[in-house]
């Protein structure tokens, strides 16, 4: 859920910073002032946060953030602060007169962002986006005070004068104002500011993330191997390869196994062919039916003979039809029945696939 961390007493320590980079671990970055102006550096580590504030002797305020990706993926220019202009540029370091910090999931910015581009006839800014960042360009147009209005979220934002913070609920430790404490040492639940459970938060960040509890550290990063072992592999025999069922997670097949299954899938190729010739040829015997009811009521009159010629195309044409299709049914059928296709699996979904298609026909 990531966290800002807002130093306005003293500077950050690595321990801390190590800390919230532990559970935030998609990317830092840093805000301060200097000479009038808003300075930002992104897409850092905890340590290289921390050199940059003794080598450019940066002064209070800083505030620090820390990123887990929930929206637009897990590039630098998508870490945060975020410059309060026209565009919100990417770039991973420069100055600007304010620059935004988020903590939370902000579910409306694509339906404000589309709407504001058509009401103001905008050009939409390019690139990569987040609800960050859209939360930035429309601070930029409407002001400021539309954060107010966003739900479920922290804001932070450095200005020349200071620190302003949007949001309720922000956390005091060791006198610094934080967006959550999930990170600090001494917390025993994860949840404690945005009442998640410990599932819907492993579900919703597929990372290496985790959580303090009893001193401990405790990682995410073992439900994260275990998922590396559901890969699918699929292909054919003749490569010496087998099929693995992925999403039951079973053992490899035998060969006998699979001759076995082969054997199975032959058989009801030929019960499929069975029922299609039986329904092919009631189809053609209740269209021959209609056709010599037709005839049997046709007078001497050129009007109905022509009618009845109409019919009689008709079920010709309909014969040829289901001709056709026997002869379609049967060729494929035959192809996998003595190719070396009949062993593909792709091969045997798309002749089951095509058998189902035309029994629906």
């Amino acid at each position: 859920m990531c966290v800002i961390m807002c130093y306005e007493d003293e500077l950050p320590k690595l321990a801390q910073l190590e800390s919230a980079e532990l559970l935030n671990s998609d990317g830092g970055g840093i805000s301060w002032i200097e000479k009038d102006r808003v300075y930002w550096h992104k897409g850092l580590t905890a340590s290289e946060i921390l050199d940059l504030i003794k080598k450019r002797k940066i002064q209070l305020p800083v505030i620090v953030h820390f990123r887990i990706a929930s929206i637009g993926g897990t590039t630098k220019e998508l870490t945060h602060p975020f410059p309060i202009t026209n565009g919100v540029p990417l770039n991973l370091k420069g100055y600007a007169k304010e620059v935004l910090f988020h903590n939370g999931h902000w579910q409306e910015w694509r339906d404000m962002c589309i709407k504001t581009m058509i009401k103001h006839k905008l050009e939409f800014p390019r690139d990569v986006w987040s609800d960050s960042r859209g939360m930035a360009w429309l601070a930029s147009i409407y002001g400021k005070g539309m954060l107010n209005l966003v739900t479920n979220s922290k804001i932070a934002v450095m200005t020349t004068k200071g620190i302003e913070r949007y949001g309720d609920d922000w956390k005091r430790l060791k006198g610094t104002m934080c967006s959550n404490d999930h990170f600090d040492h001494k917390q025993t639940n994860l949840t404690s500011s945005y009442n998640y459970s410990d599932d819907d938060y492993k579900s919703s960040y597929n990372s290496d993330y985790g959580y303090w509890k009893d001193g401990k550290y405790t990682s995410y990063k073992k439900f994260k191997k275990k998922n590396k072992n559901k890969k699918k592999k699929v292909d054919t025999i003749d490569t010496g390869l087998v099929v693995v069922d992925s999403t039951k997670n079973s053992p490899p097949m035998t060969k006998d196994e699979l001759e076995k299954r082969e054997k199975q899938l032959k058989e009801d190729v030929k019960i499929k062919q069975a029922e299609m010739k039986v329904r092919i040829e009631e189809t053609q015997r209740t269209i021959k039916e209609e056709i010599q009811r037709k005839n049997n009521e046709i007078v001497y009159d050129t009007r109905q003979f022509s009618t009845a010629d109409e019919v009689i195309a008709q079920g010709v044409r309909e014969t040829k039809a289901l001709t056709d299709f026997k002869e379609t049914y049967e060729d494929l059928g035959d192809e996998l029945l003595s190719h070396n296709f009949a062993r593909d699996h792709d091969f045997r979904k798309r002749y089951l696939r095509k058998t189902m298609e035309n029994t629906n026909e």
